[in-house]
């Protein structure tokens, strides 16, 4: 049985190193007070907690001295400005945004100097930040005693002697960095970085409100009227939670009003200072009732909590999120979908219903109500604890209107179905086909199972990989990702709020089978799958006279005749005459199945591979004859062509 694309594709997913995957552990381990001072989750669902940024090997070896004398080079900072013990209040004050490096002259060799300078150019073109540069040696007590003023933690020495950069923002906040911040400064990290400098937005008018109002929105407001230094210092804490705010799925959007006649249309209190209220549009995914109306709209207004205690930040954070997940979230396209699955690795509950379909309100009324049934409670777990364990409390509710969107497992049909997803935490989260489906199988894709599963152990098709081509070919076929995937339970037809309350249970008592159980044992392949790259190896630049069988991508158009030609190859001994399969959608630099109606049977001939013979099988798919009329038709059509 072949994988399917989308199967892989999501399993591979969780594998990208620019996801990085955020766990349920407690704090983030990123080396900064702004972070050390606060961690902002610590959620079950919830502590998100990002991996250590492991330092690259060339920062520990530019940071010693270099001994060289030929490599000596002049350090410059061309792309800073000096900060010194006459000018650090004055810097450090003021409303702009900061790019800090403190270094030490002796112990800094010329190259990392040069990367240094080289990232401040980033900072100041793409961030616009004024750049600073400090001598340690010269202005280092300078800076300790500033900072010591900010009411910093005991460990200021050791956040200083541990990092090399501060950022600071116009609002008298900073991060401390170390040299990582050079070498991951992309994807999530920079989004942050980006959140840092740029702080919660002000919200000017209702009509800025409402152009934001989608399905997913989950709008946080505080009011303070008076743009104040003390009042923004007090508003740290949502400065916090708006840098760590990257999640594009949940969409949680942070705002500072200061229209106190907005403030009370949206019924937030404008005599307690702090207070944070939940703004959500009213519609069919949520089942909200308004507490009030902007132009035309209705909006559904609460207040969470209050956010001011700094040593609570954690605590405040949780009641935040927890009210962005008490509805299902509503997906609309696959990556947005992998990465909700691969980020989060709780476990997830897909509702798919075509909006279409008659019964599409009801079933999204129901699925709110089981949602409600099965609160995610958002609280610190033991580490390494496995959510999958716990299901009552662990649990996403996710909405899909696309079937595509479910590639876990292959839909029949575009009927109502309700898919529950597991996160692969231990052994027994990952189903493996080899141990069920495919155990018995003697030849896979032309090969002895035991020959097959071996080059799979030992890697040796990638290792003899020489290019990309040749690597993606290599994954596709003998790769594990194509034999293990996430365990998924499943169900259709009738959808309400009691058969997924059962049907949750039942996963959790272990009374469902596990939707892979059920898929088809797979056929015997004795003709060897390709894809392009070996389609021009392996057929287009043989010895061989090679047969290839050029498959529909759309399995319900191949008729089964892949089953008819598999038939025929098993049978065959002469070792002159290579058999193949491929996928129509494959093509190489040399050759393409354009123009070919698939699927179809081509016959390479050694000697004039450009021009090959095509067997005429339309009897064979629209009769649907018997596996002995396609085995005499192959069998003359390679007779004739040798």
């Amino acid at each position: 049985m072949q994988a399917s694309h989308c199967r892989r594709v999501l399993y591979n997913m969780r594998r990208m190193r620019n996801l990085r995957t955020i766990r349920l552990a407690s704090g983030f381990n990123q080396k900064s007070y702004f972070q050390k001072s606060m961690p902002l989750l610590g959620l079950a669902l919830g502590a998100m907690a990002i991996h250590h940024y492991s330092k690259p090997a060339f920062c520990e070896e530019n940071s010693k001295k270099e001994e060289s004398v030929e490599n000596e080079l002049e350090v410059t900072l061309d792309n800073f400005e000096e900060l010194t013990s006459e000018n650090i209040t004055e810097v450090m004050n003021s409303r702009d945004t900061k790019f800090i490096y403190y270094y030490n002259k002796e112990t800094t060799s010329p190259e990392y100097m040069k990367a240094v300078n080289e990232h401040a150019n980033k900072m100041s073109n793409g961030l616009r930040c004024k750049c600073y540069a400090l001598d340690v040696e010269q202005n280092g007590d300078a800076l300790k005693e500033y900072l010591s003023t900010r009411n910093m933690t005991s460990k200021l020495e050791d956040e200083i002697d541990n990092n090399c950069f501060i950022l600071a923002n116009g609002h008298d906040d900073i991060w401390f960095w170390d040299d990582t911040l050079m070498s991951y400064f992309h994807g999530e990290l920079l989004e942050q970085v980006m959140n840092f400098y740029t702080g919660v937005r002000v919200l000017h008018d209702e009509h800025e409100l409402m152009i934001t109002m989608t399905e997913n929105d989950n709008h946080f407001v505080v009011f303070c009227k008076d743009d104040t230094k003390e009042n923004d210092k007090k508003l740290k804490n949502l400065r916090r939670f708006q840098t760590k705010n990257t999640d594009g799925f949940l969409k949680i959007k942070f705002w500072v009003l200061r229209d106190e006649k907005l403030a009370k249309q949206l019924g937030i209190d404008t005599d307690s200072f702090g207070d944070i209220y939940v703004l959500k549009a009213c519609n069919q995914y949520n089942q909200l009732e308004a507490t009030t109306n902007l132009n035309g709209k209705d909006i559904y207004s609460m207040k969470v909590t209050n956010i001011l205690d700094t040593s609570k930040a954690t605590d405040l954070y949780v009641d935040i999120v927890s009210v962005a997940l008490a509805f299902p979230i509503i997906v609309n396209d696959f990556m947005s979908f992998a990465q909700l699955f691969s980020k989060y690795q709780s476990p997830s509950l897909i509702v798919y219903c075509d909006k279409k379909d008659p019964n599409f309100k009801n079933i999204l009324s129901e699925t709110f109500k089981a949602r409600q049934n099965f609160p995610l409670k958002i609280a610190k777990r033991d580490p390494g604890a496995n959510p999958n364990h716990d299901l009552k409390n662990n649990l996403l509710f996710i909405v899909s209107t696309q079937p595509m969107l479910i590639p876990l497992l292959k839909l029949a049909d575009k009927s109502p179905r309700v898919i529950l997803a597991m996160p692969e935490y231990d052994q027994n989260d990952i189903y493996d086909l080899r141990d069920h489906q495919w155990k018995n199988l003697k030849k896979i894709d032309g090969f002895t199972a035991e020959e097959f599963y071996k080059r799979v152990a030992e890697k040796s098709e990638l290792k003899k990989a020489k290019n990309d081509d040749e690597k993606e070919s290599a994954k596709a076929k003998f790769s594990e990702d194509r034999f293990k995937f996430s365990k998924a339970y499943s169900f259709s037809g009738k959808i309400n709020c009691e058969k997924i309350n059962t049907f949750i249970e039942a996963v959790q008592k272990n009374k469902v089978h596990n939707y892979f159980e059920s898929e088809p044992v797979p056929e015997e392949t004795h003709a060897e799958r390709i894809v392009g790259e070996d389609l021009k190896k392996k057929v287009l630049l043989s010895d061989h006279d090679c047969v290839v069988l050029v498959e529909n991508p759309n399995m319900n158009e191949n008729r089964g005749y892949e089953k008819k030609y598999e038939n025929y190859v098993k049978k065959q001994k002469d070792k002159d005459v290579k058999f193949y399969r491929i996928k129509s959608f494959n093509e190489t630099d040399i050759f393409t199945f354009k123009g070919y109606s698939t699927p179809t049977v081509l016959y390479f001939k050694s000697e004039q591979k450009d021009k090959p013979a095509e067997l005429d099988i339309k009897k064979d798919l629209v009769m649907g004859s018997a596996n002995k009329q396609a085995y005499d038709r192959i069998e003359g059509f390679v007779r004739e062509n040798k």
